[in-house]
């Protein structure tokens, strides 16, 4: 979107050519914020003259310390046009960070209340689906087949099955807890697909 102090541009860079900050965003965007400049300035400045990404320039601005994320947030997300949970994900996932450290992170900075929300940001980003799996145990646990059918669009109860068999905690959940969530999951499911469901999982029927 196009900067909203546009006019300030030209001056802005010549400050920071001036300053030899321009390699620097760091630097520069500390020199900035006891210049005087605000918050939103300062990211339009690091969008338009340093050309950096939203999701990088949050992380800049948050390890700073100098605001508030809520803050940055908002701004972060009016600069860029972008929503910003979207940015967060994508950054941290080229980054390399892991998928339990984003969906902690979505769930309790970043005030994504749903952690099914939260798992579709993390594969809309790329997050491979048994990761996705691993980092939303934690809350699924005691849910994990109707937390697969929602998350992966999945009608079928057999396929539903084959990605709880993926599910890193498997080996410590019982054939009969798998059994009730399926029957949660899929209200009236026959004996012969519960069955079905646990040799895909790789369990026994009986127990």
């Amino acid at each position: 979107s196009e900067s909203v102090f546009e006019h300030k541009i030209d001056a802005t860079r010549l400050l920071l050519e001036l300053q030899r900050l321009i390699p620097y965003p760091d630097g520069a965007m500390r020199a900035l914020q006891r210049a005087g400049y605000t918050l939103t300035d300062i990211v339009y400045v690091l969008k338009d003259i340093f050309e950096k990404g939203g999701g990088e320039v949050a992380d800049m601005m948050i390890r700073t310390t100098l605001w508030q994320e809520p803050d940055v947030m908002a701004s972060v997300q009016a600069a860029y046009g972008t929503d910003y949970v979207t940015m967060f994900v994508q950054f941290h996932k080229s980054k390399g960070f892991d998928a339990k450290f984003v969906m902690n992170a979505l769930l309790h900075r970043l005030g994504v209340a749903d952690p099914v929300k939260a798992s579709n940001h993390l594969i809309d980003a790329g997050y491979a689906k048994n990761e996705v799996l691993d980092a939303a145990s934690i809350y699924f646990r005691n849910d994990m087949a109707s937390f697969i059918k929602k998350v992966f669009g999945l009608d079928d109860a057999v396929a539903v099955a084959a990605y709880f068999a993926q599910w890193p905690l498997k080996g410590f959940i019982h054939p009969f807890d798998v059994t009730r969530q399926l029957r949660v999951a899929f209200p009236g499911i026959s004996t012969f697909d519960l069955v079905m469901c646990l040799r895909a999982v790789g369990m026994p029927a009986s127990g």
